[in-house]
């Protein structure tokens, strides 16, 4: 049977199975895919069910973009949500819901978190007993005052995290027992973390930089302050 009928000499791409159709929205920009609701009732709802979502800021500063990532997420009915990446700018408004987006994931399974947020909140308590949680991209703040546990997760990436503590950070790494690549990126100057202290058996690589803006030669500068202490007996030298 043809998957694809012929009316007028044009093939109908909605007469495809919903799995093609969703493989299709798969290779568009979110916003694109969660817009073809619109063209028929045959497309309502098929984005509803991508289990990949990926909101970007185009970079216009748009108000609106931060609203419509809520939106698309409250509708969103995929029994799955493997992967979600959100990137926002200065403009979204700050009083969206972002621990809500989380706590969506985790219920869903996610498996990749990258939040990438222009200002900074803390992130809900699920997302650090999310067992099927594999990697986590994260610039918000780290608070983590309870006992974590994340199984599955091989791939942590801070980038100018705000810590609450040591604590916080030795109980985060602590809880992730089979972590493999940690990636930390930390500002040269106003960082609220003096020591810092990784200790994971399972590690296999580490990359630690820190970063400032010299306003004389106007060009970033990487180089390593603090007091770093690596405990990480697997580490790849």
């Amino acid at each position: 049977m043809d998957l694809l009928r012929t009316e007028g000499g044009c093939q109908r791409i909605c007469e495809l199975p919903e799995d093609l159709l969703l493989r299709i929205l798969l290779l568009l920009p979110t916003k694109d895919a969660v817009a073809t609701g619109i063209l028929s009732k045959r497309w309502r709802c098929v984005w509803k069910m991508l289990h990949e979502l990926a909101f970007k800021d185009d970079g216009q500063g748009s108000e609106s973009f931060g609203w419509f990532v809520e939106k698309s997420l409250q509708h969103h009915k995929a029994p799955e949500l493997v992967s979600l990446v959100v990137e926002l700018g200065p403009q979204c408004p700050v009083d969206v819901d972002v621990r809500k987006w989380v706590d969506k994931a985790v219920n869903h399974g996610v498996k990749k978190l990258d939040f990438n947020l222009l200002w900074t909140t803390s992130l809900p308590e699920s997302l650090y007993t999310c067992d099927s949680l594999v990697s986590l991209i994260s610039n918000q703040i780290l608070d983590v005052s309870f006992p974590p546990s994340l199984p599955s997760l091989s791939y942590l990436k801070l980038a100018y995290v705000v810590y609450k503590d040591e604590e916080s950070l030795a109980r985060l790494l602590s809880s992730s027992p089979v972590l493999k690549e940690l990636v930390v990126r930390r500002p040269g100057k106003d960082d609220n973390l003096t020591n810092f202290t990784v200790k994971v058996p399972s590690l296999k690589s580490l990359t630690y930089v820190t970063s400032e803006e010299e306003e004389e030669e106007e060009e970033e500068e990487e180089y390593l302050t603090g007091s770093l202490v690596i405990d990480c007996p697997g580490l790849n030298s």
